[in-house]
């Protein structure tokens, strides 16, 4: 079974028992984090040697919520999830090159870039967003541009695109 079967058969399940008249947003989400601190629970004040006692069933079925929300809070953003998580994967190995990022637990932003390195890939990476450049990055993505050409365009990394565009609330047009 593919993930686009398995979150039809999560929605079928919940739509059979009409269920989504309660799945506000709120909702939603308190279910997301509750799920995910039952996770952490079974963990809660135990030694390593007591973690490795904690039956695998339990795990299994608190990762099994937790996805089970995660698909239920995409269908209602109406996000693809499998295609989320690959462009997730691809920006993430452009913020985390394996040459600089192996064996690493520092966040990309503390990695050992030379500083003329980044300046170089991105130009205006510690300048100010000005009023203008809002407006057609707006202007832009809203045109259809991607975040990789919005980061050329911009000479900015695409995560700074990215967050620029959440910033201004674009995202939902």
């Amino acid at each position: 079974m593919n993930i686009k079967e398995l979150e039809h058969q999560i929605i079928k399940f919940r739509d059979d028992r009409n269920w989504k008249q309660f799945h506000t947003l709120k909702d939603l989400l308190l279910g997301l984090n509750i799920e995910c601190s039952e996770l952490s629970e079974l963990f809660l004040w135990k030694s390593q040697t007591e973690i490795k006692e904690v039956p695998k069933t339990k795990i299994k079925n608190e990762l099994a919520d937790i996805y089970i929300f995660l698909s239920y809070l995409s269908n209602h953003f109406e996000v693809d999830l499998e295609k989320a998580i690959i462009d997730k994967i691809k920006l993430n190995s452009q913020k985390y090159p394996i040459d600089k990022s192996y064996g690493s637990n520092r966040k990309y932003n503390e990695l050992n870039y030379a500083e003329a390195e980044k300046q170089q890939a991105h130009k205006n990476a510690y300048e100010r967003w000005t009023t203008e450049d809002d407006e057609k990055l707006e202007l832009l993505f809203c045109g259809g541009k991607t975040i990789k050409e919005l980061s050329t365009i911009f000479a900015r990394n695409e995560g700074a695109i990215m967050a620029r565009i959440k910033k201004l609330e674009l995202g939902d047009r």
